[in-house]
């Protein structure tokens, strides 16, 4: 876990550490209980690592599960009615500084920003007055996408989905980090020009109003 001095290793009481984030997200108030007496007691400090994807999942694996997006900023187009929705495979992301993968056919990369929601409990038929609930907390995606395959059909999946395409993280930040989610700025730059800057406020389907959405087509459920 990421600490203002370096890197703290979170255990369970029993002296047991967690696999990976997902596994620490599984454990619920318990896990976020130990990541708090990990900060506050910090026993050992790492002073060097490798950031990875925030959850790794199983061996050869990507990510676990599939990742439900959208993309909407109020940003002077004409605003849709409802949020519109593309898949993503979990093999298709990768750790936040790795070297993406696409075929020798790709010609138009491209690139895009995004908040990512890390789901942390099953939610089916959630009102958005109670779907920061199911939330564990935020991290960074780079939405990769090979714009060629995905506007060969109107199903943008081939061009979203190219296996290891996707950074994800490098930190997960739980929610009660977080004074206001809406006040938060999503800022790309590329080769230190901004490219994208957007306010998460501007979002035409706020973050409780996707999950009371998503929810009522799909059970959410964590990344384990």
């Amino acid at each position: 876990m990421l600490a203002s001095n370096g890197i703290v290793r979170v255990s369970s009481r029993a002296g047991e550490g967690y696999a990976d984030v997902g596994a620490l997200l599984e454990a619920g108030e318990r896990g976020l209980e130990d990541a708090r007496r990990a900060l506050s007691v910090a026993p050992s400090r790492l002073g060097a690592a490798t950031a990875h994807a925030p959850d790794p999942g199983p061996p050869g694996s990507g990510l676990r599960g599939t990742q439900l997006r959208n993309t909407h900023y109020r940003d002077g187009r004409p605003l849709p009615n409802y949020p519109t929705y593309f898949s993503k495979l979990a093999r298709a992301l990768t750790d936040p500084y790795a070297d993406i993968e696409f075929s020798s056919r790709t010609t138009k990369l491209d690139y895009e920003g995004e908040l990512a929601v890390v789901v942390g409990k099953c939610a089916r038929y959630l009102p958005r007055s109670d779907a920061w609930s199911a939330v564990a907390g935020l991290t960074l995606l780079n939405d990769v996408t090979d714009r060629e395959y995905q506007r060969r059909t109107g199903q943008w999946f081939a061009g979203k989905t190219w296996q290891r395409s996707t950074p994800v993280g490098p930190a997960v930040v739980t929610i009660d980090e977080l004074a206001a989610v809406e006040d938060l700025e999503l800022v790309v730059r590329v080769n230190g020009d901004i490219r994208q800057r957007a306010l998460i406020g501007d979002l035409v389907f706020n973050i409780p109003a996707l999950i009371e959405d998503l929810s009522q087509i799909v059970e959410l459920k964590p990344v384990t």
